[in-house]
């Protein structure tokens, strides 16, 4: 038995082999969906599909509810957003910047609670030849990588108060299926990979994280960032401003999984990206981010905190998104062949034999 080993590292893809496989990408599809929904049952959401015919990406969607106080004055906002790109066009560094997702919250009324969902689902149809493989029978493991980088943020004005309710969750898996003649799923497929980590409120102004899988994950108040360079001048910035304030940085890492493929096979990989965020009434914030740094959460934390500060505190948790990583995730290699990727990791052919279908099939958008 000859066996396949691929390591996607950033946007590349590695092979190591005696001779080169190619396996050939048949098509690509995604949905890419984004939630919000409060207490009254007001809601906004976003739904694209990337699939036969249409435009191709970049894709994004973006779900918003704002909140009104006395004199029209804001005082609450939801918002979700989800991005999807051509995992053929990640660029040299780390990040392949094919999928992003983020959700961010927070409401100082005193009965307003957002529930929030930003998700990509991305579905490839890939076939092994015996010529792709090399060999004419027998079962070759192929091992691969998802790659991985966020953070969350957990926060309240109110010390000591029962947060319970208050979460934040980043969860990935990737399944595969068999695919009959019309290059469609066969049953509830096979996990390949499944993780979830979160960061849940609790009473007293407690908060925990939950993390049984296997990610790095660095966890605690906001004196784990590092520092924020552009805040000098500024004088002090009130990071006490925030009574709790509790972050998660998952730090930019590769997570392995394998599967069983044969000659002549044609088989789909389905990978599914999701946060899901919630505040509870009364002063209670989140911000979640998974794929790239923060984008809009600057403009939700102004409304609890000072300016300066809530610019400060997104800073520092971009910067740490970056700066946290364990050294041994970037593992170097003299291979000759290193193709794009993006978070999906596995085999992808040299550029002139690549078969890749993507375009925009559907959007919708619906707001009540």
């Amino acid at each position: 038995m000859r066996t396949l080993t691929l390591q996607c590292t950033g946007a590349f893809c590695i092979l190591w082999s005696a001779a080169t496989a190619e396996a050939v990408v048949r098509s690509v599809s995604a949905e890419i969906v984004s939630e919000v929904s409060d207490q009254d049952g007001s809601s906004d959401q976003a739904i694209e599909n990337v699939g036969e015919t249409g435009l191709t990406p970049p894709i994004s969607t973006r779900a918003n509810l704002i909140g009104f106080g006395d004199a029209d004055a804001v005082n609450g906002e939801a918002v979700a957003l989800a991005d999807f790109r051509d995992p053929t066009q990640g660029g040299p560094g780390r990040n392949p910047g094919e999928i992003g997702i983020e959700a961010d919250c927070f409401s100082n009324d005193p009965s307003t609670r957002y529930e929030l969902k930003s998700s990509v689902e991305e579905t490839r149809v890939v076939s092994f030849d015996a010529d792709d493989l090399g060999v004419l029978f027998g079962t070759q493991t192929v091992n691969s990588a998802v790659f991985v980088s966020g953070a969350m943020f957990l926060w309240s004005t109110v010390p000591g108060r029962d947060l319970t309710g208050l979460s934040a969750e980043v969860s990935f898996v990737v399944r595969r299926f068999d695919a009959d003649e019309n290059e469609e799923p066969v049953g509830d497929g096979q996990i390949l990979l499944e993780e979830t980590v979160s960061l849940n409120g609790g009473p007293n102004g407690s908060v925990t994280l939950d993390n049984d899988s296997a990610l790095f994950v660095f966890a605690g108040d906001l004196t784990i960032l590092p520092d924020d360079p552009e805040a000098a001048g500024l004088g002090e910035v009130d990071l006490g401003a925030a009574a709790v304030a509790q972050v998660a940085v998952l730090l930019e890492q590769n997570v392995s999984y394998s599967y069983e493929v044969v000659p002549g096979q044609v088989l789909i990989l389905q990978a599914e990206f999701s946060i899901t965020a919630a505040n509870v009434p009364g002063g209670t914030g989140v911000a979640a981010v998974f794929g790239r740094e923060l984008d809009e959460a600057v403009r939700i934390l102004e409304i609890g905190l000072p300016e300066e500060s809530a610019k400060s505190i997104v800073r520092r948790i971009n910067r740490a998104i970056a700066v946290f990583t364990p050294e041994d995730n970037t593992p170097t290699t003299t291979s000759p062949l290193a193709l794009p990727c993006g978070f999906l990791g596995f085999e992808m052919i040299p550029l002139g034999v690549l078969s890749l279908a993507m375009f925009v099939g559907r959007g919708a958008r619906r707001r009540s």
